[in-house]
């Protein structure tokens, strides 16, 4: 597929009327624009450019009503922009109705102020809702007088994690995927894995310690689990506590180190103390 400064989505150009998700919300612009993988039907999944001189990209999901099962989503389109050492992710989500927008998000996730609805005919229609996502709120555009028709909400973060928490779209195994590839294409490898530890190492020295080992397989919300941090750990005080998992997080890291289980994060409910951090699937051992 070649394409000159722009490339048409589902969710991103004019199409005809009666095809899922009409409106147009999003329109890739750009140079250097490449689609690495595209479905059978020839929609691109996985798209590079250049803007503004620094690399981004582009994820895409196409659920679509007749197989998206419970998500009561139709499409999820990932946009993920880096430059000068920082990257920035944005989730545009078309739920299957405007029911589904309100039931299905968490708009009052980490800072977030919850959201606000903007009708499609609204003038300024896109200049409105970038002022609700610089006010930290999550718009939701949708088709007046018209409830079951798809409605899209938007929002953006340095961090996927919130956005996976927001919108519900962690789960998605085939959206993550494409996610950790793109994030592979526009993030420079010496930048991703700066500062990060080697879980590989890790694991070799709570071998030879003679430690418990972390489960072979993620865990899940309501597991007993066991922190075990070495003792030169900021986090070495929650060493040796017991508690249950009450959420899970994934992100690329299972994709660069080619071992699953080290994509996955945790928040920890302990009995007597409050607890902010998350803790990776490599600090947690089952609880006898």
């Amino acid at each position: 597929m070649d394409f000159d400064d722009s490339i048409p989505l589902p969710v991103g150009t004019m199409l005809p009327q009666n095809t899922v998700l009409a409106n147009p919300i999003l329109q890739v612009h750009g140079e250097h624009i490449e689609v690495h993988d595209e479905t059978d039907s020839g929609w691109p999944t996985i798209v590079t450019f250049e803007t503004s001189c620094h690399p981004a990209g582009l994820a895409v999901d196409y659920l679509g009503a007749w197989h998206s099962g419970d998500t009561g989503m139709e499409e999820v389109d990932l946009i993920l922009s880096y430059e000068d050492g920082e990257w920035t992710w944005r989730a545009i989500v078309a739920y299957s109705t405007k029911r589904g927008a309100v039931d299905r998000g968490r708009y009052e996730t980490d800072e977030y102020d919850g959201h606000e609805f903007v009708p499609w005919h609204t003038d300024n229609l896109f200049e409105s809702m970038e002022e609700l996502l610089d006010d930290n709120v999550t718009p939701i555009a949708y088709t007046e007088g018209k409830p079951t028709y798809a409605a899209q909400a938007m929002q953006e973060a340095d961090n996927i994690h919130t956005l996976n928490r927001m919108f519900g779209i962690g789960e998605l195994q085939t959206l993550t995927r494409r996610r950790e590839q793109l994030f592979k294409r526009v993030v420079p490898r010496e930048v991703r894995w700066k500062d990060k530890e080697n879980p590989l190492q890790n694991l070799a020295k709570k071998v030879l310690d003679d430690s418990p080992q972390p489960a072979d397989e993620p865990y899940e919300v309501g597991d007993r689990v066991k922190i075990q941090f070495d003792s030169n750990s900021s986090d070495s005080h929650y060493h040796g506590m017991v508690g249950t998992v009450a959420d899970v997080m994934q992100d690329e890291l299972g994709g660069e180190t080619e071992r699953e289980v080290d994509a996955f994060s945790y928040k920890v409910e302990l009995e007597d103390e409050e607890v902010e951090s998350w803790f990776r699937h490599q600090n947690l051992v089952p609880a006898e």
